[in-house]
């Protein structure tokens, strides 16, 4: 999660994230169980007291402790769409994964803190960016 004095990639002031994994994957951690829920319309992800690092800057030198909070919910207002071409193509391709995608509304909130930092969104809709809801898989999940 990035955060930005204003518009633009130099004016990032935070990025929260859970840290490199012991074999190197980064941007993933486990939600706790209930924290996700999937069906044919919804989703839902609630985070409570998530802990990640803040680096300031993408993989920025520097690790402090954070955590957040997050309340979000999808909701299909459109039709599924098949996408990717799977094996089709080379692994490297953008287009090697196999999906089924729709679009979506979105709204939540979400909140984190450090030790001298906090903040707190207002309500968050997707009216301002875009949002979609599905299924994906790609590499080793597409055999």
């Amino acid at each position: 999660m990035d955060l930005f004095a204003d518009s633009g990639p130099e004016s990032q002031v935070h990025d929260f994230q859970p840290g490199v994994s012991p074999n190197e994957l980064f941007w993933v951690t486990e939600v706790a169980p209930g924290g996700f829920g999937l069906s044919n319309e919804h989703a839902g992800l609630r985070l409570r007291n998530m802990p990640l690092v803040d680096t300031f800057v993408f993989l920025g030198p520097t690790n402090v402790s954070a955590w957040v909070d997050v309340d979000l919910v999808w909701r299909r207002t459109g039709h599924h769409r098949e996408r990717g071409k799977s094996n089709d193509v080379d692994p490297t391709d953008p287009a090697a994964f196999l999906g089924r995608i729709a679009e979506a509304d979105c709204y939540g909130y979400v909140s984190g803190r450090e030790i001298g930092f906090s903040f707190k969104t207002g309500r968050l809709t997707s009216s301002t960016y875009y949002a979609h809801i599905g299924e994906q898989r790609n590499g080793v999940f597409l055999d």
